[in-house]
């Protein structure tokens, strides 16, 4: 997740750039490639954080999906409000 959020600046965020990036959650590498979204929406003031994971499962020809999407605000350089939900998996 830094290496994610190291290059995001909260600015560009508020001013309507997205950020998103493919990864690898597994320690090992795979063709289940995994997916970081963030953004910032102005009519309610917070940052949203979409997060697609796909699995990596030995005995299958699929990887397994699930995603997750959370908000939060920023505060005096504290992250605060946070709110995370399973969508769908």
């Amino acid at each position: 997740m830094e290496d994610f959020l190291k290059d995001v600046k909260i600015e560009d965020l508020k001013n309507g750039k997205e950020f998103e990036k493919e990864v690898l959650f597994e320690n090992f590498d795979c063709e289940c490639k995994d997916r970081l979204k963030i953004y910032y929406d102005k009519s309610t003031k917070v940052f949203i954080l979409q997060i697609h994971e796909a699995s990596f499962v030995k005995d299958l020809d699929w990887c397994p999906e699930h995603s997750y999407i959370g908000s939060f605000k920023i505060k005096g350089n504290k992250i605060i409000n946070t709110v995370f939900n399973l969508i769908a998996g």
